[in-house]
């Protein structure tokens, strides 16, 4: 559901969702577009990405990261900038709303593929 969502917004859109190839980069995209990680996140995370992640496990930005990931990030318009331009107002709102819900950080409170069909942003529009 997760690569649902960011490949709807890549095609209204017309770009990548996460424009980079860089963990570390696209973890501080993740933040800026979808807010903090869920603390449970940086504590069961590998070794390899604990790094990132403060004492209190919350992902450590922009302290721990360079100065070209935090001018990426600072780059990166919001969904709502993109979709403003992109969408007629109407329907603007339901379909950001159905991308959240598809971007959850929590795999348990994320959108499965029955609750997605059943989604207001279906049934209003269409």
């Amino acid at each position: 559901m997760w690569s649902l969502g960011c490949i709807l917004v890549e095609l209204y859109v017309g770009e990548l969702l996460f424009p980079t190839h860089k963990d570390s980069e696209h973890l501080a995209m993740m933040r800026k577009l979808l807010g903090r990680f869920p603390s449970w996140m940086g504590k069961n995370c590998s070794r390899t990405y604990r790094k990132y992640f403060d004492r209190d496990y919350r992902l450590d930005y922009p302290y721990a990261f360079n100065g070209s990931t935090i001018r990426n990030v600072d780059r990166l318009p919001y969904l709502e900038v993109r979709f403003k331009q992109k969408l007629i107002r109407k329907r603007y709102e339901d379909f950001l709303n159905f991308i959240y819900d598809l971007l959850e950080f929590d795999p348990a409170r994320r959108l499965k593929p029955r609750e997605a069909l059943r989604h207001q942003f279906f049934y209003t529009h269409y």
